[in-house]
């Protein structure tokens, strides 16, 4: 290379360095948790219809992800497979 460009190229990351070294370095605002559990549906109404555990045993695993910000104010995000 020419010694020209070599020290403009030095020069240029002298000078990147230093506006980058500025820059605070960012701070999570939020916070992500999880839950696991499982889920006994007692009595189900569907289709004008009502039937207990007695009639159709079913059980489900709730898995579910929970994002908070700053606030009060969480978002909670559950997925629940079943088995019959």
């Amino acid at each position: 290379m020419n010694f020209k460009i070599e020290v403009v190229l030095s020069s240029v990351f002298v000078v990147m360095m230093g506006v980058l070294s500025g820059i605070p370095a960012a701070e999570a605002q939020m916070t992500i948790g999880g839950h696991v559990g499982f889920v006994l549906p007692l009595v189900t109404h569907a289709a004008g219809q009502t039937t207990t555990i007695a009639d159709n045993f079913s059980i489900g695993f709730p898995l579910g992800v929970t994002f908070k910000g700053n606030g009060h104010l969480a978002y909670d995000l559950e997925l629940v497979p079943g088995v019959r």
